[in-house]
């Protein structure tokens, strides 16, 4: 069960994936896809410098932004990585 979506679309767990991942077990998972910048319609998509970081969460695909001190510990997504298959 790759992904055990409910018909809303939300992960099992019945929160929207843009809430933050409050499971500190899938921590490990936890990767940086945007970090201290921001892309929006507003700039153009271009990169703009931001005290914000955006976090992904392999485990359950939650994303959030923060700009909270734990993000300069987590590593960046690297290309191709993506949610766990067997989760």
């Amino acid at each position: 069960m790759p992904d055990e979506m409910t018909k809303r679309g939300l992960p099992a767990d019945g929160r929207p994936t843009w809430l933050a991942c409050l499971d500190r077990t899938h921590r490990p998972r936890w990767r940086v896809v945007v970090r201290k910048a921001n892309h929006s319609t507003f700039n153009g998509r271009k990169r703009t410098p931001s005290r914000y970081s955006e976090v992904k969460c392999l485990a359950c695909c939650h994303t959030w932004r923060t700009k909270a001190a734990y993000v300069d510990e987590l590593p960046d997504l690297a290309p191709g990585e993506t949610r766990d298959a067997d989760e």
